[in-house]
């Protein structure tokens, strides 16, 4: 005889149910023996056809059977006699043999659900590193918060090289969507460690949009002797741009000292006015090549001549260009030819004298002499 439990006889029900099996007035009824079990009689082979309309269920060894009036038997479960294991007809086995666990097991391979006050958790035998959900349909993972704190955590445990990774093999503008509908994102690393953003191909863009002061704000806040931020580029222009007839403005302000450095020409553009405040310096002074006629200016305004007489007929160099201006001290007796060269002055050449000192101004074509102070001279 074989003993089935009523919780199993209510599967059972279900099962008959689901295969169709109630007669033609009334569903099947399973009556408890005392002792809160169904028992049937165990057989030792299948029984015959049961008549049109009807199935027969009986058991044979560890297994029970559904016999269809067609001569169909099909496995319905296998009841191991092992307490508190299903052993179903493909080998899954499946025990609640350890309190608030579920296991099954089939091919050596075993997937352990426990579950205890507000927790679950899925092991295996094997390892669990992979789990597929949502076959080729659109998914959700939902978790509904009714109250402050009721965080949703993903997370990796251990202090080992491990990573949380989240891919998306998407081709759309978006397959990787971060969105906070209602507030805000905090993203965090542990000290010394960095964030990187890398958009192979492509573009990062951030874009602020709250009408608020630092609305977009970067901010190094290490004590660093070198350079804190760095905003470079291989081959490219970099620019800043502050809209607004109002408050379309831009600050540039350093506690210790600014450095424009260009390797082609700076230019600085105002309308109306350009306003600089605080002392202004040219450049470091830079001193002519001796004998030189046509000594090299480029990227200078604030030169000595060397002390050799000789006469200038020109400056030269790379970069110049119409509004550059050129102080000149000499340190020797100088000459510059303003009447056949490069340099325009009147009509008579310019002789100096040690620390006199002569101002240049390029048109475009002339170095045109715009100052000259002879310090033979009274200037009263």
């Amino acid at each position: 005889m074989k003993k089935i439990t009523v919780a199993f006889a209510l599967l059972l029900v279900f099962a008959l149910s689901f295969a169709g099996i109630q007669d033609r007035s009334s569903w099947v009824q399973l009556v408890p023996h005392p002792g809160d079990y169904i028992k049937m009689p165990e057989l030792s082979s299948a029984p015959s056809t049961p008549d049109s309309g009807w199935g027969a269920v009986y058991a044979t060894g560890n297994n029970i059977y559904f016999k269809s009036d067609a001569g169909v038997v099909t496995s319905m479960i296998n009841v191991a006699d092992v307490a508190g294991a299903v052993t179903f007809d493909n080998g899954l086995t499946m025990d609640n043999t350890t309190n608030n666990a579920l296991t099954w097991t089939e091919n050596s391979e075993t997937l352990i659900w426990t579950f205890g006050s507000n927790t679950a958790a899925l092991s295996s035998s094997t390892g669990i590193n992979s789990m597929s959900v949502f076959d080729n349909v659109a998914g959700t993972i939902t978790h509904a918060a009714n109250g402050a704190a009721d965080d949703f955590t993903l997370s990796v445990t251990g202090a080992q090289d491990s990573s949380l990774i989240l891919s998306s093999a998407g081709t759309a503008a978006d397959a990787l969507q971060i969105t906070a509908s209602a507030g805000g994102i905090d993203i965090t690393s542990a000290a010394t460690f960095d964030i990187d953003l890398t958009a192979t191909g492509g573009t990062i863009k951030a874009i602020a949009t709250e009408a608020a002061a630092d609305q977009f704000k970067v901010d190094a806040q290490g004590a660093v002797a070198g350079v804190a931020i760095n905003l470079e580029t291989t081959d490219g222009g970099i620019l800043l741009n502050a809209d607004g007839a109002t408050g379309g403005d831009i600050e540039l302000n350093a506690a210790d000292d600014l450095t424009l450095t260009a390797a082609g020409a700076v230019a600085v553009t105002g309308v109306p006015t350009i306003t600089l405040a605080g002392a202004v310096v040219l450049n470091t002074v830079a001193t002519f090549t001796d004998s030189d006629a046509t000594p090299d200016v480029t990227g200078n305004t604030y030169f000595n001549t060397n002390t050799t007489g000789v006469t200038i007929t020109d400056f030269d160099g790379a970069g110049i260009a119409a509004g550059q201006l050129l102080v000149v001290t000499s340190k020797g007796a100088i000459t510059y030819d303003v009447t056949s060269s490069g340099i325009k002055g009147g009509t008579t050449d310019i002789i100096t004298a040690a620390g006199d000192v002569t101002t240049f101004l390029y048109d475009g074509t002339d170095w045109l002499v715009v100052a000259r102070m002879d310090m033979s001279d009274d200037l009263n």
